[in-house]
C-alpha cells in the first residue's frame, strides 16, 4: 500500500486518504480510476470499513470489470470479491431482489427492456399509432428518471401502462431505480438495514447520474456513511439520456461536511493539445473553477485544416494516416456517425484496416442494405434476395405466402421474379393487385438507369418513389435515429466521377460496397472510427476530429421553442445545448495523447448536391496560438483541392 501511494500525486493520495464525504473533480485524463480503487483498498487496510461494508457504483459493465480487477491486483482476491461492485441499475436489481415486497414486488418479477415496454404499452392502447405510442413510452421513461408526475395528457396512458406491469409482475429499466427510492423513503426498516449495510459509497462518473439515480444515494447513505462522488462536470455529455450536471455542481448541498479536492494534473495530453482543450471549454459558464495542467510539457500544436469539400477532406485525413503508419492508435472522431461513410470507402482503397466502435459499418446499416437491394433488383429482376426484402418494405400488405408464391414462380418458370410479380397482378383483385402492380411499375421504370440525368438523380428519385425515404424519415422522427442522414450520404456517393452516369456506373458501385464489406476491417490494429460520444474514457496517440462545423457541431435544436412566444425559454434552451455541445467537443480534444489534427468543410454533399457549411464557432475561441491554422499547399485529388478558407 506504501508503494501504490507514493505512486499518486499529492492531491490523489489526499482523496485516497481522506475519511469522509468526499467530492473528487477529475480532469480528464487526471487517473481517477486509479484514485477509486486506490482508495477502496486503502480503507480496508487501514480496517476503517470491512470489505463488505463497500459498495462502489458506476455506470457501465465494462468499467465494473477494470474496477475489480484493479481492486483485486491490490489486495487478496477473497477480500477483494466481497466489495460490492455495482452499475446503478444492476444494484438497484439487486436490492429488489432483497426487498421485493417491499417494493410492492413479488419474488419472482422480471424486467422488460425499453422494446417490450413500446410493445406494452401498444397492448394496453391497441388504436393508437406506433409513432405516438413510441414516443409516449419514451416520455413515460424520462418521467421517472426525473422523478415527476405525468401531465393531464400522459397520465391516462402513464397509469394504465403502471397497472399492467403490476399486473404481470414486471419492472421497466426505470423503476430498477424508483422503486428503491420508494421502499426507502416507506419503510424505515429497510432504509436503517442500508444505512448499516455500507459504510463507504463510492460513485464514479457521477456527473453522468440522473435525478432519481443522485435521489437513491442520497437515501442509501446514513448518517454516519462516507459517501465520496468523483467526476467532470467538463465531462457532462449524456444529457440526451437523462443525466443532470447539477447533481455534481449541487453534490455540497446534498451531504453535510464535504471536503473538496480537484485532481488537477492531465497525464494523457501534451500540454499544447490540452491548451487548446481549456480555451473552448472555459466558455461554459456554468461549470466548477478548476485548474487543469498537463504533465507532458510542450508538445506539437493542433493544427486546422479546411477544405472546399468533404471529399477532398476524406482524402487528405486517408493520406496524412498512411503517412503516421501507425493505424492501431489512431483515431477518426465524429459527431454524427452518417459522416463515417466518406471514411470507409477512402480506407478501404487505400487498404487501410479500420474498425468502427459504437455501430455498424455504413453498409452494414439496414437502411442502406435497403437502398442496394433496391439498386440490385432494378438491375437485375432475377434477384431473389434483394426481391424478397423489398418487395414488401415499405408495407405494400403483400403477405409471406404471397412473397413465396412468387419466388416459386419464377423458380419452377423460368421467369424474373418482376415477370412473376406481374403475373400474379392479373390474377389479383382489389389492393393486393394494386400494390403488386405500383412495385412492379417501380421496378421497371428504374431498369434503365440511362434515361435519368445522372446517378444522383437516379439513386434519389428510387428512394422517393419507393417510399423508403419516408419511411427512414418517420423512424427518424420516431426514435430520434439519424437513418435520414445515412440516406444522404449514400445518394451522395454517387458524386464521385466513377459512379455518376448510367448502369456502368452503379455497376461499378456495387462491384466497390461488395469489395468494402469483405475486407476484413474489424481488428484492434486498424484505425478506429468513433463518435464524439463513444469516446468516453479512450485514448488514441493520434486523433483526427473531422467534420467540425456549425452544422454538425454545435448542431441545431432538436427541439426550438418558438422565439416569438417565449425568446427567455428559446435562448435557455440554445445556450444549454451549447454547453453540452461544447463538452462533447473537449471530451473529443482530450482523447488525443501525442498529436490531434482538426478538419471541416466548406461545402458538404447532402442528398447528392453540396450544401454551404461554415467552421464551428468552437474553433474560434481556440487562442491563435494554441491552434496552427495549415493550408494543405499542393494537395489535390482527381477532381477537388483542399484549402485552408479562415
Amino acid at each position: 500500500m506504501k508503494d501504490l501511494l507514493e505512486k499518486l500525486n499529492e492531491n490523489q493520495r489526499k482523496a485516497v486518504q481522506y475519511n469522509g464525504n468526499l467530492l473528487v473533480f477529475a480532469g480528464a485524463g487526471s487517473g481517477k480510476t486509479r484514485v477509486i480503487t486506490t482508495k477502496i483498498a486503502y480503507a480496508i487496510q487501514q480496517r476503517y470499513y470491512k470489505p463488505e461494508e463497500i459498495l462502489a457504483v458506476t455506470f457501465t459493465n465494462k468499467a465494473c470489470d477494470e474496477m475489480r480487477e484493479r481492486v483485486a491486483s491490490m489486495l487478496d482476491k477473497q477480500i477483494a470479491e466481497k466489495v460490492m461492485i455495482k452499475t446503478f441499475h444492476s444494484f438497484g436489481v439487486w436490492f429488489l431482489k432483497k426487498f421485493p415486497v417491499e417494493s410492492g414486488l413479488q419474488p419472482s418479477f422480471q424486467i422488460y427492456d425499453p422494446s417490450d415496454c413500446k410493445a406494452l404499452l401498444q397492448q394496453c392502447f391497441p388504436d393508437e399509432p406506433k409513432k405516438d405510442i413510441s414516443e409516449i413510452s419514451d416520455c413515460i421513461a424520462t418521467l421517472k428518471d426525473k422523478m415527476e408526475k405525468p401531465d393531464a395528457k400522459i397520465k391516462p396512458y402513464y397509469d394504465e401502462y403502471q397497472k399492467r406491469l403490476r399486473a404481470t409482475n414486471h419492472i421497466d429499466f426505470a423503476d430498477m431505480i424508483t422503486r428503491p427510492i420508494q421502499a426507502l423513503g416507506n419503510c424505515p426498516q429497510t432504509a436503517d438495514y442500508m444505512h448499516g449495510r455500507f459504510k463507504m459509497i463510492l460513485v464514479d462518473e457521477y456527473q453522468d447520474s440522473n435525478k432519481a439515480q443522485a435521489l437513491l444515494l442520497r437515501l442509501i447513505c446514513g448518517k454516519d456513511t462516507a459517501v465520496c462522488v468523483v467526476g467532470d462536470d467538463d465531462q457532462s455529455i449524456y444529457r440526451f439520456r437523462g443525466a443532470e450536471v447539477d447533481n455534481i455542481l449541487n453534490f455540497r448541498n446534498s451531504f453535510s461536511n464535504v471536503k473538496t479536492i480537484t485532481l488537477g494534473t492531465n497525464y494523457r495530453c501534451t500540454e499544447a493539445i490540452l491548451e487548446a482543450a481549456k480555451d473552448i471549454i472555459t466558455n461554459n459558464r456554468k461549470r466548477a473553477a478548476k485548474v487543469l495542467d498537463a504533465h507532458k510539457k510542450g508538445g506539437a500544436v493542433p493544427a486546422c485544416y479546411g477544405f472546399d469539400s468533404d471529399l477532398a477532406e476524406a482524402e487528405y485525413v486517408i493520406a496524412a494516416i498512411k503517412d503516421l503508419n501507425d493505424y492501431a492508435n489512431t483515431a477518426i472522431i465524429y459527431r454524427n456517425n452518417s459522416l463515417s461513410r466518406l471514411f470507409e470507402d477512402r480506407l478501404m482503397k487505400a487498404r487501410i484496416p479500420y474498425h468502427i466502435v459504437g455501430h455498424l459499418s455504413f453498409y452494414e446499416r439496414e437502411e442502406i442494405k435497403d437502398c442496394l437491394a433496391l439498386i440490385s433488383l432494378c438491375l437485375n429482376h432475377r434477384d431473389t434476395v434483394a426481391f424478397k426484402r423489398m418487395v414488401n418494405k415499405p408495407s405494400r400488405g403483400i403477405g409471406n405466402k404471397t412473397i413465396q408464391k412468387l419466388l416459386d414462380s419464377a423458380s419452377d418458370f423460368g421467369m424474373d421474379t418482376i415477370r412473376a410479380l406481374e403475373q400474379l397482378a392479373s390474377e389479383e383483385k382489389g389492393n393486393k393487385a394494386l400494390s403488386l402492380r405500383k412495385f412492379a411499375g417501380l421496378v421497371n421504370s428504374h431498369a434503365d438507369p440511362d434515361s435519368f440525368k445522372d446517378n444522383i438523380e437516379y439513386v434519389s428519385s428510387l428512394l422517393s418513389e419507393s417510399g423508403i425515404r419516408d419511411m427512414y424519415a418517420q423512424i427518424d422522427e420516431k426514435e430520434d435515429s439519424n437513418k435520414s442522414a445515412n440516406l444522404s450520404q449514400f445518394v451522395s456517393s454517387f458524386d464521385d466521377p466513377a459512379f455518376i452516369k448510367g448502369k456502368e456506373g452503379l455497376d461499378a458501385f456495387l462491384e466497390n460496397v461488395a469489395l468494402v464489406k469483405s475486407v476484413e476491417n474489424d481488428s484492434d490494429d486498424g484505425v478506429t472510427l468513433i463518435t464524439m460520444h463513444s469516446t468516453k474514457g479512450l485514448e488514441f496517440r493520434h486523433v483526427f476530429i473531422v467534420g467540425m462545423e456549425n452544422e454538425i457541431i454545435p448542431g441545431p435544436m432538436q427541439n426550438p421553442y418558438d422565439f416569438m412566444e417565449d425568446p427567455a425559454k428559446y435562448l435557455d434552451e440554445k445556450e444549454r445545448m451549447e454547453a453540452e455541445e461544447r463538452r462533447l467537443c473537449y471530451v473529443a480534444f482530450t482523447r488525443a495523447i501525442e498529436d490531434l489534427t482538426i478538419t471541416y468543410s466548406c461545402y458538404r454533399h447532402v442528398w447528392g448536391s453540396p450544401q454551404q457549411h461554415s467552421k464551428s464557432v468552437f474553433l474560434n475561441e481556440v487562442q491563435p496560438d494554441h491552434l496552427k491554422k495549415v493550408e494543405s499547399e499542393g494537395f489535390y485529388t482527381d477532381t477537388y483541392y483542399g484549402g485552408y478558407y479562415d
